[in-house]
């Protein structure tokens, strides 16, 4: 009897065991794809502010500020995005968000060096390759709010 008792405790302890395992997975793909979502809202809102931004710079020092601050948070935020960790079927998805994530980041950089330089065209900011890649990442938010449904 003990040892029947034994083995029923360990086939539960299993059950449970796989059931929190099955858990944590639903878990880690709804945290994924909410932080994704949430990283391509943050960056649609970015390239929908910045060109004007960039124009108010032109000669307003508060305004360069203000935009060395947005670039720098959307650098931070595409960094913060390049630490997830996708669930196995997001992969792929994950991986295209990040070579474009990526491509923006390097520009970003290059703008925030152009800053301290001064050396910055700050039209050139409305017209830039950085805001046609973050909008192809935008265009990915559907695929990823899909995943949230």
């Amino acid at each position: 009897m003990k040892v029947m008792i034994r083995w029923a405790t360990v086939f539960l302890a299993a059950v449970v065991l796989n059931a929190c395992s099955a858990f944590e997975g639903v878990t880690n793909t709804l945290n994924y794809a909410q932080e994704t979502t949430r990283y391509l809202q943050e960056a649609q809102q970015f390239t929908k502010e910045l060109p004007q931004l960039a124009e108010q710079a032109i000669g307003s020092p508060e305004m360069v500020g203000q935009l060395q601050a947005e670039l720098e948070a959307m650098r931070d935020r595409i960094l913060s995005f390049e630490a997830l960790e996708p669930p196995a079927f997001a992969q792929e998805l994950h991986r295209q968000l990040e070579e474009r994530s990526v491509q923006a980041r390097d520009e970003i950089e290059m703008y925030l060096e152009q800053l301290q330089t001064n050396g910055i065209d700050f039209s050139s900011i409305a017209n830039s390759e950085m805001l046609d890649t973050l909008t192809s990442v935008i265009s990915l938010l559907q695929q990823i709010e899909q995943l949230v449904q």
